[in-house]
């Protein structure tokens, strides 16, 4: 049970911080317009996805910074 306090006051702390929030929000941007508003309204289906696809080609890959994200949320374990 105390882990679980821990990790709730550690979870609430970080919510709070809101530091990585803005990690999550630049890494779903696309979502917010074009295409992608539509993928999360669920309002494009799978043909569609496969003709923007075969449109579009591969995806430049970016980094999703997990070693960085890692670290932050390493010392909030550790402080």
């Amino acid at each position: 049970m105390d882990s679980y306090a821990l990790a709730f006051k550690l979870a609430r702390r970080i919510v709070a911080d809101g530091l990585l929030s803005q990690y999550v929000q630049e890494r779903y941007a696309s979502f917010d317009s074009g295409f992608g508003r539509g993928i999360e309204a669920q309002e494009i289906g799978f043909v569609e996805l496969e003709r923007i696809a075969h449109k579009l080609g591969e995806p430049t890959p970016r980094s999703g910074r997990q070693e960085l994200l890692e670290n932050i949320l390493n010392q909030y374990l550790t402080s």
